[in-house]
C-alpha cells in the first residue's frame, strides 16, 4: 500500500492536481477523462484531457472500451514526439518550410480484436497479451505514426450518472442548467434596478431648463426650479423593490444547491440534533449520493488502481510476488470520509 501511494504522491506523476482537475470535469460535464501512461524512463504519469477532445464508446455491456482523442500538434512536436523518420511526406517537408503550423492528429485506443479486423498487419511485433492497441494518426498527412498495444486501457473514463441507452454522462451542472440561465438573466436585471434607484432617471419641464444636464457632483442646473420655487427637475420614483428579486434569486441558487447536494452536507442552523437525528441525517445523505459515489469508485479509482497497480507489479516495483497472493483478486477498500459513513450506515441498521 505504501509503494502504491508513493506512486500516486510523486511530483513527477501530479496525480492529485491531475485528479482535482477530473473532478472538476466531471461534476461539470458529466464525463471527465484521464490519461495514464506508463513511461519506462520517467514513471508513471497521469494528464486530465478535455472533453472536447474525447469520443467514447461502449461494449455490449455498457462499458467504455474504446476512445479517441482529437487533438492539434505541430510538425515539429510531432518530430519531438514520435521522431523525424515517422513523419509522412508533408509532415517531412512543413518540418523545414513550416514548423510550427498546427495539424490534426488522433490518438484510437481500441481491443485488440477491432484492431486486428481493421489492419492485423499492423500489430505484427506486439505481444498477444496486449489487450489494447493504440494508434497515433495525422489527419492531413493520412499516416500512422505509432502502433502500440496496452495491458489495460490506459484512459480512465467515469461518468457521474447517466440514461439508459446515453454513452455520455450528465452532471448536476445539467439537471441545473435553467436555474443557472435564470440567475444570469435575473442577476442583470437586478443590477439594472438597483442603478435606477441609486442614480435615477430625471424628469424635467419642457421649457425654463437649460441643457443639458449636469448630474456629476457640485454640478448646476439653470433653471432647474420656476420662480416660485417649485423643482422643474425632479427623479423618477419606479416604486420597484430590490428585495423581491433578490429573494427569488436565492430561491433559484437554493435548487442549484440542492442538485450538486450541497444542502445536504452543510449543517442547517437551528436548535441541536439528537445523534439518532444526526444518524438519520446522515444515512438520507448516503441514499441521495450513493449511485453518483458507486459509479465514481466503479469508473474512475477502481479502474486506476487496477491499472497504477498492473504496471507497478510489471514494472518489479513491489518486488516478488509471495506465492500465498499469486492469482488472488485485488480487494480494494476505500477510507475517504464518505466510504467510512458508508460502512457505518451497517452498523446503525444492525442496532
Amino acid at each position: 500500500m505504501f509503494r502504491m501511494m508513493r506512486i500516486f504522491q510523486s511530483p513527477e506523476g501530479n496525480f492529485y492536481q491531475q485528479a482535482h482537475e477530473f473532478l472538476l470535469d466531471l461534476v461539470a460535464y458529466g464525463t471527465a477523462v484521464m490519461y495514464v501512461d506508463e513511461n519506462v524512463s520517467e514513471g508513471i504519469s497521469f494528464n486530465t484531457r478535455h472533453l472536447s477532445e474525447i469520443y467514447i464508446r461502449e461494449d455490449n455491456r455498457s462499458v467504455i472500451d474504446m476512445v479517441t482523442r482529437c487533438f492539434k500538434f505541430t510538425p515539429r512536436q510531432a518530430a519531438q514526439e514520435w521522431g523525424e523518420e515517422k513523419l509522412g511526406k508533408k509532415l517531412r517537408e512543413e518540418l523545414v518550410q513550416n514548423p510550427h503550423k498546427e495539424y490534426s492528429f488522433l490518438h484510437v485506443v481500441m481491443p485488440r480484436k477491432d484492431a486486428e479486423r481493421l489492419d492485423p498487419s499492423a500489430l505484427e511485433g506486439i505481444a498477444k497479451n496486449r489487450k489494447f492497441i493504440s494508434f497515433y494518426v495525422c489527419e492531413e498527412d493520412k499516416c500512422i505514426l505509432d502502433v502500440s498495444g496496452f495491458y489495460e486501457n490506459p484512459y480512465i473514463v467515469a461518468r457521474w450518472e447517466k440514461l439508459v441507452g446515453e454513452t455520455y454522462g450528465r452532471s448536476p451542472a445539467w439537471n441545473s442548467l435553467s436555474d443557472i440561465r435564470m440567475i444570469n438573466v435575473m442577476s442583470e436585471v437586478i443590477i439594472r434596478a438597483a442603478q435606477k434607484q441609486v442614480d435615477p432617471p430625471l424628469l424635467v419641464s419642457d421649457d425654463g431648463v437649460i441643457m443639458p444636464l449636469q448630474t456629476r457632483p457640485s454640478g448646476i442646473n439653470v433653471g432647474g426650479i420656476s420662480m416660485d420655487g417649485r423643482p422643474l427637475i425632479q427623479p423618477l420614483q419606479t416604486g420597484g423593490s430590490l428585495n423581491i428579486g433578490l429573494e427569488m434569486l436565492e430561491q433559484r441558487r437554493d435548487a442549484i444547491r440542492q442538485a450538486y447536494f450541497v444542502d445536504q452536507f452543510v449543517p442547517k442552523q437551528g436548535t441541536p440534533i439528537s445523534a439518532t437525528e444526526a444518524a438519520q441525517n446522515q444515512e438520507n445523505r448516503l441514499r441521495l449520493t450513493g449511485p453518483q459515489l458507486t459509479r465514481v469508485e466503479t469508473e474512475f479509482l477502481a479502474k486506476i488502481i487496477d491499472r497504477v497497480f498492473a504496471i507497478g507489479l510489471r514494472s518489479g516495483e513491489f518486488g516478488e510476488v509471495p506465492e500465498s497472493l499469486e492469482n488472488v483478486d485485488l480487494n480494494i477498500e476505500y477510507t475517504s470520509p464518505l466510504a467510512k459513513n458508508q460502512r457505518a450506515q451497517e452498523l446503525v441498521a444492525l442496532n
